[in-house]
């Protein structure tokens, strides 16, 4: 079965990766580090996995257990387990030979956003909307991520588009009213708050940011409403930070 194969260059991996008597790019105990943690990590989705390190590159030869494996799917494997800098590492490392993939743009924005590394989230969202234009989710994640960097107008109008491409996507409409409610907006944060907690009636956030507006409302109806969001809160995840708030 033929392998697949990829370059990353030694100055972009991730050192915090790494054991911290390993992290001297080029010693010995950096090489052989390297070496194990790819391997480790390749170890679920392949027969053999090849790392070879010189002063420049680390270059991974994996050979597949499965006929038709996608290199992609194993960062995405990663990520969802919870390894961003390794998900990204990898995901990055094959957006040099497919830099139209879609899967790897998402993917690698996303986590690229939750590193807080903003400006190569930009980007990679932004290319990813050229592939697939108007894609809600991905409009929702470029949106939060100017908001990550500091650039509230593109952030506002980016959430705005997000919303307006599908009105029903939940995450979209709460963080376009998170948005509007961090500058002090909230008069018209409150319509898109409120509206999120309708369309995920069990995301905490959501029935928080509507709790808080409906509360800054202060009529009885609305007091009523804050009150029952807040109880679901507290009984969908008891220990969270959100539900010690809402108590």
């Amino acid at each position: 079965m033929a392998p697949f194969v990829f370059v990353i260059p030694v100055q972009d991996f991730d050192v915090e990766l790494l054991p911290l008597a390993a992290r001297v790019s080029g010693s010995p105990e950096f090489r052989q580090a390297v070496v194990e943690r790819i391997t480790r990590e390749y170890e679920p989705f392949t027969d053999r996995v090849e790392v070879e390190i010189d002063d420049q590159t680390i270059t991974v030869t994996a050979w597949p257990k499965e006929a038709g494996i996608d290199p992609v799917d194993v960062g995405i494997a990663q990520l969802q387990d919870g390894d961003l800098a390794g998900g990204a590492q990898t995901l990055e490392a094959l957006v040099t030979a497919q830099p139209m993939n879609p899967a790897i743009l998402f993917n690698l924005g996303m986590a690229k956003s939750d590193l807080n590394e903003t400006a190569d989230a930009i980007r990679y969202l932004a290319r990813f909307l050229t592939v697939v234009p108007g894609h809600a989710g991905a409009l929702t994640a470029l949106g939060l991520a100017y908001f990550r960097s500091g650039d509230i107008g593109n952030s506002l109008e980016i959430m705005q588009k997000a919303v307006d491409a599908d009105p029903a996507n939940g995450y979209a409409v709460r963080n376009l009213g998170g948005v509007l409610a961090s500058q002090g907006r909230q008069a018209e944060a409150a319509p898109h708050l409120i509206r999120a907690a309708e369309l995920l009636p069990e995301d905490l956030r959501a029935l928080y940011g509507a709790a808080q507006a409906l509360q800054e409302r202060g009529d009885d109806d609305s007091m009523t409403l804050a009150d029952t969001y807040l109880k679901r809160i507290i009984d969908l995840d008891p220990r969270s930070d959100i539900a010690e708030e809402a108590r």
